[in-house]
C-alpha cells in the first residue's frame, strides 16, 4: 500500500540477429497501442502479432558484421549486447542516451554504439555462439562479466571484457 520505491515497469524487449547482417531490438506493445497500429498500416517491419500484442522494431544496431550473424546475447548486468557470426568477429554494443541536440520529437532517446570489436576471434573459422558469463579468474568473484564463444574450430574460448576492449581470458 503506497510503496513509493517501486520502479515503473520496463518495456519488454528482445533482440534478434540475422543472415542479413543486422541486429534488431524489438519492443512489445499492446496491440491497441497507436504505434503498433501505425507501423502495421505503413507495412514497416514487425513480428507476427497475436492480436493481443505486437512486437515493433525499436532499433537496428550499427552494421559491423560483413557476413551472417549467428548469435547475440544481452547482458542482464550491464545492458550491453555481444554478437558473433560467420565473419569471425565478436562485437560489443552499448545503448547510450542521445545528446539533447540530436533528439527529434517522437524519436528514440537512446542510440546503440559499438564499444569493442575483436577480429579473427577463432582464426578464419566461423563463430557459432556467444554469451555473457561471470568471471572467476584473476581474483574476480563473479562481479564482472566476460564473454564465451564457440567456433567451427572446435574451441570454446573465454574473453575478458576490460573497459572498451576484448582480450583473451587469463
Amino acid at each position: 500500500e503506497g510503496d513509493d520505491t517501486t520502479e515503473p515497469a520496463k518495456p519488454r524487449r528482445l533482440i534478434s540477429c540475422s543472415a542479413d547482417e543486422t541486429i534488431r531490438v524489438w519492443t512489445r506493445l499492446d496491440a491497441s497501442d497507436p504505434r503498433a497500429r501505425a507501423q502495421a498500416e505503413e507495412g514497416r517491419s514487425s513480428m507476427q502479432s497475436t492480436g493481443e500484442e505486437a512486437w515493433v522494431c525499436e532499433a537496428t544496431l550499427p552494421k559491423v558484421h560483413s557476413r551472417p550473424i549467428y548469435s547475440v546475447s544481452w547482458s542482464k548486468k550491464t545492458g550491453r549486447v555481444v554478437s558473433c557470426g560467420s565473419d569471425s568477429l565478436v562485437v560489443i554494443y552499448e545503448e547510450r542516451p542521445k545528446a539533447q541536440a540530436t533528439r527529434e520529437i517522437g524519436a528514440a532517446t537512446t542510440e546503440w554504439v559499438v564499444v569493442a570489436t575483436l577480429k579473427n576471434a577463432h582464426g578464419p573459422y566461423e563463430i557459432n555462439h556467444v554469451t555473457w558469463c561471470p568471471r572467476f579468474d584473476n581474483g574476480h568473484k563473479g562481479e564482472v562479466e566476460g564473454v564465451v564463444t564457440a567456433g567451427d574450430d572446435g574451441a570454446v574460448r573465454m574473453w575478458a571484457v576490460e573497459e572498451d576492449k576484448i582480450e583473451v581470458g587469463k
